[in-house]
């Protein structure tokens, strides 16, 4: 994402957005892998106006949205992570598809983030050791 990219969602969304939070999506965090970019930490500035207009005008799951939230991206499963434009150094929060909006699960960006990376190195360990293990068996394996 560019500066006139942010420039223009603080204008469409008439917000101001953090510095920390420019300074991360100018220069995305590639540790995030292919994913990250397509729901965790959006990158496409139309789809966050989109979604964060959406939520103003329709709610989260039935629960209020203000204007001084600003969604970042989700975790796939419905769930969104955002931020309190109300706050310079905002910590991130976890609205819950299933009844809270108001949960801060993470003291600041860089925490957050450092929590998404360990969580993505965790699961491609877990694919490597399970191709591993699925590489080591013998032939009459396969059907036990």
């Amino acid at each position: 994402m560019t500066a006139s990219d942010l420039d223009r969602i603080e204008r469409e969304l008439a917000i101001r957005l953090p510095a920390n939070y420019r300074a991360l999506v100018i220069n995305y965090p590639a540790a995030l892998g292919p994913s990250g970019p397509d729901y965790e930490l959006l990158d496409d500035p139309q789809q966050l106006i989109d979604i964060n207009k959406l939520y103003r005008a329709q709610g989260f799951f039935g629960m209020p949205w203000p204007e001084h939230y600003y969604s970042i991206g989700g975790d796939g499963s419905g769930n969104d992570y955002y931020l309190d434009l109300r706050v310079e150094q905002s910590p991130v929060y976890f609205a819950d598809h299933e009844g809270s909006i108001y949960s801060e699960q993470w003291p600041s960006l860089d925490a957050w983030l450092a929590e998404r990376v360990k969580e993505r190195r965790e699961w491609e360990q877990e694919e490597r050791q399970r191709q591993e293990r699925k590489a080591a068996k013998k032939w009459w394996q396969f059907w036990i």
